[in-house]
């Protein structure tokens, strides 16, 4: 009867041993599928972050070519001015659409949210409506430079500067400010689904723990670090660069210590990519990235703000250290070389330089002021530097 009972209870000590290692082993399923779907997800959410953040530059870019065309001293100068305005609202409607209509290239799928479904096709802010009508009356610049109307050109530039510059600009802020806070309740959703199956897995089998929590930790990390920086470069990328910066722009608005900004992307980068593939912009990227954080300072903050447009934020330094770091980070890259197969690549920057002042409301504002000074770099050869100084 003894030896019964023993069989009996060995045979439930196996059952509960077997149920134990199976729920264990559904809990690592589960949370193997969780952190790669929430990885996926935080991915894509990147993507569409990073395309809506770029809508309200190009919408300024726009604005300040319109104004280079309605400016312009000579027919050339114009032309010039009137085909990189072109490519800029190309580029904003190609991220436009993309936005609305989802992409299945880069992974992003067509506004499904209530709110966010507002912002793009319900007042007050029907962004559809008004991305639409300021590229129409951006094309209509260039129209007018084909037709030689002067009068028109100037008519129709100011029109598209004081499009920019209103509801637009407030609309498409509305549409980045609730992608990121989608982004930020989705990966606080999957914050919380991860924590849950950890503790469920070290309640089930602590001696487990050790091959358990250990990567759910890595990859939670890996989460955080994706969420605050640019994957290709490692260094910060829009939002947590704004956020970083927010900081610095609040000391020197309180003690008073300048602050300056250097904006500047890669010349010509889009040859690169059809001359040598995207392979190669990446190394050049990468290459850029090692060579601009080994000159700044541990103080200096760098970021990339999409594509091969970069920003370095600089606290406790005024326009003219600023410019001798632009210069100083303009000779280097000058004088890069990267190595791709059997290629050897060089490459040049063009930048932009401003310093804080009364009428700038925030780091974007200061962004944006260097991001004009950058354009008159581009206009004026490439290859340099400007600021307001010069």
């Amino acid at each position: 009867m003894k030896g019964y009972f023993r069989m009996l209870n060995l045979r439930r000590e196996a059952t509960i041993a077997a149920l134990a290692l199976a729920f264990l082993a559904l809990l690592s399923i589960a949370s193997y599928l969780i952190v790669n779907q929430s990885v996926s997800r935080q991915q894509h959410m990147a993507s569409i972050i990073s395309l809506s953040g770029r809508q309200p530059m190009l919408s300024q870019r726009i604005a300040l070519l319109g104004l280079e065309v309605a400016e312009a001293k000579t027919a050339e100068a114009r032309d010039q001015a009137a085909t990189q305005m072109r490519e800029a609202i190309d580029l904003m409607r190609r991220s436009h659409r993309n936005l609305v209509n989802g992409s299945l290239a880069l992974g992003i799928a067509p506004p499904t949210g209530k709110a966010l479904k507002d912002i793009y096709f319900s007042p007050p802010y029907d962004l559809n409506v008004k991305v639409t009508d300021f590229l129409s009356t951006s094309e209509k610049v260039l129209d007018s430079v084909d037709q030689k109307a002067t009068g028109q050109i100037i008519r129709n530039a100011a029109q598209v500067v004081v499009l920019a510059n209103s509801a637009l600009l407030e609309a498409l802020a509305a549409a980045v400010n609730q992608y990121a806070a989608e982004s930020e309740s989705l990966f606080r959703q999957s914050q919380i689904r991860i924590l849950v199956v950890t503790a469920s897995m070290l309640l089930a089998l602590a001696t487990e723990a050790l091959f358990i929590f250990r990567p759910l930790h890595h990859r939670m990390r890996g989460l955080v670090e994706m969420a605050q920086s640019d994957p290709l470069t490692g260094c910060y990328n829009r939002r947590s660069l704004l956020d970083s910066a927010a900081r610095d722009f609040a000391r020197s608005r309180r003690t008073g210590a300048p602050l300056s900004v250097i904006l500047f992307d890669i010349d010509h980068f889009k040859q690169i990519n059809d001359a040598h593939g995207h392979a190669a912009g990446d190394a050049v990227i990468r290459s850029l990235t090692e060579v601009v954080k080994a000159t700044i300072r541990t103080a200096d903050m760098l970021g990339r703000l999409g594509g091969e447009e970069f920003v370095v934020f600089l606290p406790d330094t005024d326009t003219a250290n600023a410019m001798l770091v632009a210069e100083k980070l303009r000779a280097m890259l000058e004088q890069a070389t990267v190595v791709h197969e059997a290629s050897v690549l060089r490459f040049t920057a063009s930048f932009g330089v401003a310093q804080i002042s009364d009428l700038d409301e925030g780091p974007l504002a200061l962004i944006e002021r260097a991001d004009a000074q950058m354009y008159k770099a581009k206009s004026g050869g490439r290859n340099c530097v400007r600021s307001e100084m010069i």
